[in-house]
């Protein structure tokens, strides 16, 4: 169910990461992607700092991360992403924190994908 198990809380590092953004990292006008938003604590942190947010997460999680945006009183774009899909997510800026790692294959080719 949503909000439950991977992606359902907001995670230290996602936190970590929304702090560390608003320390001084200029996100301002650019396009940000966060893999594994969850929450959106780091998304939502680049919103504040100007930046256009896209918050992808797993179907199951995309509700939390809507509202969670809206309760913030942003209007970050949320959707799904298979990460598969090399261009399924165009951005100045890619965020991940506490993502997952997995391993696929894609037309013959292997890749491993590694987000802190």
């Amino acid at each position: 169910g949503e909000g439950r198990g991977t992606g359902g809380t907001a995670g230290r590092a996602g936190n970590v990461l929304a702090r560390y953004l608003e320390l001084g990292v200029e996100v301002r006008g650019l396009t940000v992607g966060d893999l594994g938003a969850g929450t959106g604590a780091a998304g939502i942190a680049c919103a504040a700092m100007g930046a256009d947010v896209t918050l992808t997460d797993a179907k199951n999680v995309l509700p939390l991360a809507f509202r969670s945006a809206r309760k913030n009183g942003f209007d970050c774009d949320v959707v799904e992403l298979y990460w598969a899909d090399p261009f399924a997510l165009v951005a100045d800026v890619v965020l991940a924190s506490e993502a997952c790692c997995r391993s696929f294959t894609l037309s013959n080719r292997s890749f491993v994908y590694w987000l802190l």
